[in-house]
Parts: structure tokens; C-alpha cells; sequence
């Protein structure tokens, strides 16, 4: 029986090649990395369209009768045309870092050599993406509230402390969105170093 916990204990027949198996460590970082990859393309998409959809937005509410309740979306369509540029660089960082965690995934899957080193830049610009989109979010979320505060504060009927509530609800909402992308992040470096060790970096062999 081999020693090596990265090899099969089954040496084969004489005259026969070893079957050396993947190891569970690797396996597992590519599924959850292929998953995380396609949640991350369809993430991309639904930014692209978020990106566009103001545009379109505009000339609908530009022809409702004035309201408290179409000023604040008229002041939502102002704010979100002034993210455009950010929100496109985010788009574009989460598409890029999506495709280069599938493909990473699908090289630890099919053990090509040629595509350890993209694994390997793929899951470090997925950590900076999650470093980018945390900081992208607290930005967002300010000035969506001090929207939101202004909408609240001059509604008719609206119960006091309400408006309180519905901030320390948002904020905890991002404090927990924050949360999951350090987490994701820590595990993408985490999972950059594994796959450069070199009992891992050999089984891109083909």
C-alpha cells in the first residue's frame, strides 16, 4: 500500500499504469468553483440589464402625473445614471471572473495542464471581485437610503421609527451581503494556494 494520500492504494497489474485518483480537496474546490462560476454569469447578466433598464424606465415615469412616489423614482433613475461607469466596471469584473472560474473549473475536472495557471488567476481576480463588490455595495447602499430617508420622511401617515427600522433592516442586509463576499473571497485564496501545491498542481497533467 502507497503512502502517498494523493495516490490510489490499488498499484494495478504489472505492465499496467497506476490510476492515480483526484484528490477529494481538489475535486471539491472545482464543483463548488464551476457552481460559484455559473451563479456569477447569471449574477453578470442580471447587471447588464440592470445597467440598461433606466434608460428604458425614463421615458415611462417621464409621463406619470407628478407624485411624492415619482419624484423618488425619478431621483432613483438620477442616481442609478450616475453609477452607469461603476456598475459596468462590476459587470465586466464579475463576467470576467465568472468565465475564469468556469473554465479553471472544467481544467481541474479534466486535469489539463494548460489551464492551471488560468485557475489559478481566475480565483484570485474572484477575490478581488468580492473586495470590489463589497465596497460597491456600502457605496450603493448610502445613497439609496438617503433617498429612501428623504421619500420616508415626507410620506403622509408614516408610523414613527419607521423610517429607522427600514435603515438598520437594509444595513443589516449588507452587513450580511459583506460578510458572504469576504467569505467567498478568503476561500478563493485559499483555494488559489491548494491547487499550487505541488502533489496538487500534478494531477494537471494531461
Amino acid at each position: 500500500m502507497t503512502s502517498n494520500p494523493y495516490e490510489s492504494p490499488n498499484p494495478g497489474k504489472p505492465g499496467q499504469a497506476r490510476i492515480v485518483e483526484t484528490p477529494r480537496g481538489l475535486m471539491a474546490v472545482t464543483i463548488i468553483c464551476l457552481i460559484l462560476g455559473v451563479l456569477g454569469l447569471m449574477g453578470a447578466l442580471g447587471a447588464f440589464i440592470g445597467i440598461i433598464s433606466p434608460f428604458f424606465m425614463e421615458s415611462f415615469i417621464e409621463n406619470l402625473p407628478d407624485s411624492p412616489d415619482m419624484e423618488f423614482q425619478r431621483a432613483n433613475l438620477d442616481f442609478q445614471r450616475s453609477m452607469l461607469i461603476p456598475n459596468l466596471i462590476m459587470a465586466i469584473a464579475n463576467l470576467v471572473a465568472a468565465t475564469g472560474l468556469i473554465i479553471g473549473a472544467i481544467g481541474g475536472i479534466t486535469r489539463k495542464a494548460s489551464l492551471h495557471s488560468v485557475f489559478v488567476y481566475a480565483l484570485y481576480i474572484a477575490a478581488i471581485y468580492c473586495m470590489m463588490k463589497t465596497a460597491h455595495m456600502v457605496y450603493v447602499t448610502i445613497g439609496t437610503m438617503g433617498l429612501m430617508q428623504q421619500q420616508f420622511q415626507n410620506a403622509p401617515g408614516m408610523p414613527p421609527g419607521a423610517t429607522d427600522f427600514i435603515k438598520y433592516a437594509a444595513w443589516a442586509g449588507v452587513v450580511f451581503a459583506a460578510a458572504w463576499s469576504i467569505g467567498l473571497a478568503m476561500f478563493y485564496l485559499w483555494s488559489s494556494t491548494y491547487i499550487r501545491r505541488p502533489q496538487i498542481k500534478s494531477h494537471f497533467n494531461k
